[in-house]
C-alpha cells in the first residue's frame, strides 16, 4: 500500500531522463577508458589500503561478476530490459524524481555494460571494496543498483504503477473529494433526467 508521501514532480520528464542517462553512460565509459589506458588487467591501486582499492578486472558475468560466461544471455536480457523500459515510459508516463531518475540510471547502467560485452565480450570493473569483501564493480553497476532501489521505493511507497498517485502535486484527499463530486454530479444528472421523463 502506498504511503501518503510526496515524490517531487519533474517538469520535463523525458529531457531529464535523457540528460541523467547520457551523463551516467558517458561517466561510465570515461572511467573505463581511463582505466584501460592507465592500468593493466589485474593491477590494483590502494586508495585506502585493505579498505578500498581501484582494481582492474574483466568479467563475462552480470553486475558484480555474477553468472560469468553467459554473455549471450545477458545481451538478450538487456534487449528485453530496454523493451520493458520503453513500455514503462509509453504507458506509465513517469513524471517524478524517483521514477524518472531511477529509470534513467538503470537504463544507462545496463547500456554501459552491454557496450562492454558487444565490444570485447567482457565487462570492465574497477571499484574494489575490500573492507566488506565485496565483488569488484563499476559505474554502470552503481547506476543499475541505485536505479532499481529508486524504482522499488517509488513502486512500494509512492503509488507507482497503481494509479494511486499519478500527480504528486494533488493531495489524496483532493482526489477523493473530486471523485465524490463527480459521483454526485452524475447522480444529479440522472435524477434530472428521470424527472423530465415523468
Amino acid at each position: 500500500m502506498a504511503l501518503p508521501l510526496r515524490d517531487k514532480r519533474v517538469r520535463r520528464p523525458l529531457l531529464t531522463f535523457a540528460v541523467v542517462g547520457v551523463f551516467w553512460l558517458v561517466l561510465d565509459q570515461v572511467v573505463k577508458a581511463v582505466e584501460r589506458r592507465s592500468m593493466t588487467v589485474g593491477s590494483t591501486i590502494p586508495i585506502i589500503k585493505n579498505v578500498f582499492h581501484l582494481t582492474y578486472i574483466r568479467n563475462s558475468g552480470a553486475a558484480f561478476s555474477l553468472f560469468s560466461g553467459l554473455t549471450w544471455l545477458f545481451l538478450l536480457v538487456g534487449v528485453i530490459a530496454f523493451a520493458a523500459m520503453f513500455l514503462f515510459w509509453r504507458f506509465e508516463k513517469p513524471h517524478t524524481v524517483l521514477s524518472v531518475v531511477g529509470s534513467a540510471l538503470m537504463s544507462a547502467g545496463a547500456a554501459g555494460n552491454i557496450i562492454d560485452r558487444v565490444v570485447s565480450g567482457q565487462v570492465i570493473d574497477i571499484f574494489d571494496a575490500r573492507i566488506i569483501n565485496f565483488a569488484i564493480f563499476n559505474v554502470a553497476d552503481i547506476g543499475i543498483t541505485v536505479g532499481v532501489v529508486m524504482l522499488v521505493v517509488w513502486l512500494l511507497f509512492f503509488g507507482g504503477l497503481s494509479g494511486i498517485e499519478k500527480d504528486p502535486q494533488t493531495p489524496k484527499h483532493d482526489i477523493a473529494e473530486s471523485e465524490t463530486n463527480e459521483t454526485l454530479g452524475t447522480y444529479e444528472m440522472q435524477k434530472t433526467s428521470d424527472e423530465s421523463v415523468d
